[in-house]
């Protein structure tokens, strides 16, 4: 499975790349205080050090883990941010976590 940006040009892959990590540190910002204990600091060194991946799946595992209703424009962000990386499009851990996320994601809205 080839990468969601290997078809733009460096400039672009960049910008497509900080979109994405944009848009996962307004999900951070959205949550933080419903996040458990040293999630939100778990999940801003991912982010910190580029790994995007790491940083969605650590998403779900809170959401997975929480008692309460997240935000509706968090859980947009979390599905838009995994279509995105592809992981809606993996037969791998990361495209099972995608759609069962998809399939809570329907459920909380």
């Amino acid at each position: 499975m080839s990468d969601p940006s290997d078809k733009l040009d460096r400039a672009e892959r960049i910008e497509f790349w900080q979109t994405i990590e944009n848009r996962l540190r307004e999900a951070l910002r959205q949550c933080e205080r419903v996040l458990s204990s040293g999630a939100d600091e778990e999940i801003s060194i991912y982010l910190d050090h580029n790994e995007l991946g790491l940083a969605w799946e650590s998403f779900y595992a809170e959401l997975n883990d929480l008692a309460c209703k997240p935000p509706v424009s968090f859980l947009e962000i979390i599905q838009e941010t995994g279509v995105m990386m592809g992981f809606n499009k993996k037969e791998n851990q990361s495209g099972t976590l995608w759609n069962e996320l998809k399939n809570m994601y329907n459920q909380k809205t």
